[in-house]
């Protein structure tokens, strides 16, 4: 249903190609928003297994040490153990028991995708990926530990554990953190208490140089081990950019922050549902084309209107000869105060200073894609449909059917422009 309704096929012939990675991306990075199924399912495990096991902390260290007591190190090259976390980052595992080999696959790859403190994920064969994890069951992170204590400190510059250090091993006394940091005297027991934790758990102020306590940030933890599925959720899907395949079908080189502007002009505007999927569609390039389906091994396939083999998206929608005279319509239409190009109408870059206006350069805009297209489905398929058409006065009428739906404020000041023009 969901296929059919983002096609919107009058036929049962027409290629489109939807990549549903795309569809399930959030708004704001250039999808659709709809929801993952999978990916809500794994977020809604996590944040179980986050509960459950932050909850019966001495179970799971069993379970734990079960799968160290059941798994072989193989490591080629000299090992010097000179450091705990090195056989956390080094270490490749291989079980003897196949259930305790499989869930520990299963354990890693899921934790695989989740990017631990918002930056960063954990891959590899080894317990690379689960060490963060198995150590918080172990001794819990000094954020969770404080609570809402971890936040103060954060907010006044005590954002790491290196922060807590004089050199590597020497603590700041509470004197001198009161004298730096402008810390409250009421916070000496809270202060007292993370010193405890350091002590008891002997934590350098550096083991990995390269990238020093990336694991230890202090309000950092408390967000992750809330157990919320929504905290999950977004780090589950996937990382890549939809910016590379719009830049690719227009043959384009604009940043992603461009392309989330161009988005968010589509949401945040008076377009009906069903118009900011098209636009969408418009924006991202998903339309199945002459190039593209000759770079897929169907060759042949050339544009209905001038035959030519390179149909992509610049050639479908802007320099076709047969397109380029609707182009010039549309540029006549008195709704201009500068002059148009088919660039900023297509990505909608014109000025928004009026919203009457705004609308029915809008509009008129999508009207003339939405007709590009139908022209080029009845012209390649030859549908049982009248043949679509673009001027001003059809513009119009369709802009008055519009406006009959419309609440009467907004619908007074459009009716104004159009019949002054």
């Amino acid at each position: 249903m969901l296929k059919n309704f983002l096609s919107n096929k009058k036929h049962s012939r027409e290629l489109v190609v939807l990549s549903w990675e795309y569809v399930c991306k959030p708004r704001d990075k250039g999808g659709l928003g709809f929801l993952n199924l999978y990916s809500h399912l794994m977020a809604k495990r996590t944040a179980f297994i986050m509960r459950i096991t932050s909850s019966h902390k001495p179970l799971w260290t069993v379970i734990f040490w079960k799968f160290i007591e059941n798994a072989e190190v193989n490591l080629k090259g000299v090992w010097k153990l000179d450091a705990w976390n090195k056989f956390f980052s080094h270490a490749p595992l291989r079980s003897t028991s196949h259930t305790i080999n499989v869930l520990l696959c299963q354990f890693k790859n899921m934790l695989s995708t989740l990017k631990w403190n918002g930056r960063q994920h954990y891959v590899g064969n080894s317990l690379a990926s689960v060490s963060p994890y198995w150590s918080f069951l172990t001794y819990p992170p000094l954020a969770y530990s404080l609570g809402a204590a971890a936040r103060y400190f954060n907010n006044k510059g005590i954002d790491s554990i290196a922060k807590c250090y004089i050199s590597k091993w020497e603590i700041l006394p509470f004197s001198v953190v009161r004298r730096i940091y402008a810390v409250g005297a009421v916070y000496r027991f809270k202060w007292l208490r993370i010193v405890a934790l350091l002590q008891q758990y002997q934590i350098p102020l550096s083991i990995d140089a390269a990238d020093p306590w990336r694991d230890w940030l202090l309000a950092k933890h408390t967000r992750w081990w809330t157990g919320k599925s929504n905290m999950y959720y977004r780090t589950l899907l996937t990382s890549d950019s939809i910016a590379c395949q719009c830049n690719q079908r227009w043959s384009l080189k604009k940043p992603e922050s461009w392309w989330f502007s161009r988005y968010s002009s589509i949401w945040d505007s008076s377009f009906t549902y069903r118009m900011e999927i098209f636009m969408w569609r418009i924006f991202t390039g998903h339309f199945t084309l002459g190039a593209f389906l000759s770079r897929h091994g169907l060759q042949g396939v050339r544009c209905p209107h001038c035959a030519s083999y390179a149909e992509n998206m610049r050639h479908a929608f802007w320099s076709c000869s047969q397109i380029q005279r609707w182009w010039n319509i549309l540029f006549l239409f008195p709704i201009w105060n500068v002059k148009p190009t088919k660039f900023g109408c297509t990505f909608l870059l014109f000025d928004y200073t009026n919203n009457a206006e705004d609308w029915i350069k809008r509009r008129c805009i999508f009207l003339l894609l939405c007709n590009i297209w139908m022209l080029r489905n009845f012209k390649m398929f030859r549908n049982k449909m009248q043949m679509p058409t673009f001027s001003w006065q059809y513009c119009k009428t369709q802009l008055w059917l519009d406006i009959m739906v419309m609440p009467p404020a907004d619908r007074i000041p459009i009716i104004a422009l159009l019949n002054a023009s």
